[in-house]
């Protein structure tokens, strides 16, 4: 028997996709869905409609502490200022988002989450202060929700 050396990540919705017979595609060590029907079927959802992607594979960081904005603002130069509100840093595709007062959801591309975990763990202790960033790219699902009539879901 030869042992596949990648690991093989599932998303938490791993059963909903079994249940689905969802074509799944190893992609950094994760299982994701590569169709649920057809290429063409899902297309068209997403050029007329609306549609739904598991992207549980990206990276998820939590900031938490009174002077995590600082440092988010000190890493990308803006930092989102309400709970809500969510700031893209398009040279590096990640998405930082305030949850509350001081707590902050960093979403970035897979594969470098301790990259990215690293440089805040730098600025933490460059400005000696205490702030948390929790790794919780295994923990969370991550869903994408788009097309034209994505607006009116909430």
């Amino acid at each position: 028997m030869q042992l596949n050396p990648e690991p093989k990540r599932p998303s938490p919705l791993q059963n909903q996709h079994q249940t689905m017979e969802t074509r799944l595609n190893l992609w950094d060590g994760w299982l994701i869905p590569e169709v649920y029907t057809s290429f063409a079927d899902e297309t068209a959802a997403l050029q007329d409609r609306v549609g739904l992607g598991d992207i549980s594979d990206r990276g998820k960081l939590i900031l938490k502490g009174a002077k995590a904005e600082g440092i988010i603002s000190s890493i990308f130069g803006e930092s989102p200022t309400n709970p809500g509100d969510v700031i893209a840093v398009e040279s590096n595709h990640i998405l930082a988002s305030k949850l509350t007062a001081d707590k902050f959801l960093i979403l970035i591309s897979p594969g470098i989450e301790k990259e990215i975990a690293a440089s805040f763990e730098a600025e933490i202790s460059s400005q000696n202060i205490f702030v948390s960033v929790i790794d919780q790219t295994s923990g969370l699902v991550g869903l994408s929700i788009a097309g034209p009539k994505s607006v009116g879901i909430m």
